[in-house]
């Protein structure tokens, strides 16, 4: 359009000549022509620049509206947090109900110890009365932890709530937990150590149970727990027939006997056997719940009372005839023979045990010490009810994460 303006503006100066009796001068419609050409050239200048700083001003509400959204996110996160260093009656409350519903999901019955006051006599250890001593670990190293708002150490543990199971599950077993608050993070910390050590002090770890954290994490922040129970909602959602146990369990041990070889032990399916017993189920105890090991079929106490069905075992172990990979020697004696005839109690050992809700469990055997098949393992009391009297060693996750990796592909297979 502007080449044609200018075309125009030409046209108008040559009529504009050629209507006159004068003769037009070059130089003046030379300079003529520069003037109008420098005035597009200004127009268009003007234009860009209209442009610019509309782009400009575009620019600057966009960056306004992003420091105000950034700001609004902060003050959300920051209110959340604060929301968390409060700590309530209703929020003790809301605690108490969720290790109510979380006891009865994974078959066992937690007591409060804080902040009712009711005291709980944990080997040796009285609470709420002992965490004066504080002599606590976490993941390996000496930490600080006081109950309530009695300090203003950022790194310090603020405990909130102490809960343990071990007035009902005896010796060997019980869960020790303590709620904290550390520089307004929620933290889930949880034990079982039973014996003392060269540091005098306590070691927890953070709980793996992410329902039971996600759900104190909420009731921190002022929004309460939607903890689902009983027991029967939250059975495993992979129930498989004694085939696909069997189908699984022998992939995994061909997996796993190849493993074995690159570690130069030997591998059996022997992992779990019992002479003579009662009529109960037989169970083992795992982090996340009680695993039903053995079902006798009388309903003591049924399939119903355990969150986790095991699909099948295995023992990693050194082999006192040198026996590397499969070994059919340790497996062919009487029951009474367990592990005797071919396993080096002088190394370590290691049962596998899968759970139908995808997770590779062990049982440890330390250099020296003994180890049986029924080691990890307990039966029910003929009434049905666990056995508290001698409950089994808890089992802990594996951290073979290639092993747990063949597990979930095969559980996804056949699914």
């Amino acid at each position: 359009m502007k080449k044609l303006l200018g075309t125009l503006l030409l046209a108008t100066v040559l009529l504009t000549g050629c209507g006159s009796n004068d003769t037009q001068d070059p130089a003046k419609v030379k300079e003529q022509l520069a003037n109008e050409k420098l005035k597009l050239e200004v127009e268009k200048a003007k234009a860009e620049t209209k442009k610019a700083k509309a782009e400009a001003d575009k620019a600057v509400k966009e960056a306004k509206k992003a420091t105000k959204d950034g700001n609004s996110n902060d003050k959300e996160t920051k209110k959340k947090i604060n929301s968390a260093s409060t700590w309530t009656k209703e929020k003790s409350r809301e605690l108490a109900d969720l290790m109510a519903k979380f006891g009865t999901v994974m078959g066992q019955d937690y007591d409060e110890a804080y902040p009712s006051g009711r005291e709980i006599n944990y080997y040796g250890y009285h609470y709420p009365n002992d965490v004066s001593k504080n002599n606590f670990g976490v993941n390996g190293s000496a930490v600080n932890m006081v109950i309530g708002d009695q300090t203003t150490d950022k790194n310090a543990y603020q405990i909130v709530g102490i809960y343990s199971d071990i007035d009902h599950i005896g010796f060997g077993g019980a869960h020790l937990y303590f709620f904290t608050l550390k520089d307004n993070q929620p933290h889930v910390l949880v034990t079982s150590q039973n014996q003392g050590n060269a540091e005098n002090l306590l070691y927890f770890k953070e709980s793996e149970n992410k329902d039971l954290v996600t759900n104190f994490e909420s009731i921190a922040t002022g929004n309460g727990h939607n903890f689902s129970g009983p027991a029967k909602s939250k059975k495993s959602s992979h129930k498989f027939s004694n085939d696909t146990k069997i189908a699984i369990t022998n992939e995994f041990y061909v997996w796993a006997t190849n493993q074995a070889k690159k570690g130069d032990m030997a591998i059996t399916t022997l992992y779990f056997n019992h002479g003579a017993a009662g009529r109960g189920d037989w169970y083992a105890e795992t982090p996340d719940g009680k695993m039903l090991v053995q079902d006798n079929k009388q309903n003591l106490p049924g399939s119903d009372a355990f969150p986790i069905d095991i699909i099948g075992g295995m023992l990693f172990f050194y082999a006192l005839d040198g026996t590397v990979g499969h070994d059919d020697k340790i497996n062919s004696g009487a029951t009474a023979d367990g592990y005797t005839l071919n396993l080096d109690e002088s190394l370590p050992a290691s049962k596998y045990i899968l759970g139908d809700n995808g997770v590779v469990y062990e049982f440890k055997k330390a250099a020296g010490d003994g180890l049986s098949t029924g080691s990890g393992f307990a039966e029910c009391n003929d009434d049905g009810s666990f056995n508290t009297n001698y409950p089994p060693t808890p089992l802990i996750v594996s951290e073979d994460a290639a092993a747990q990796a063949k597990l979930q592909e095969l559980i996804a297979k056949y699914s």
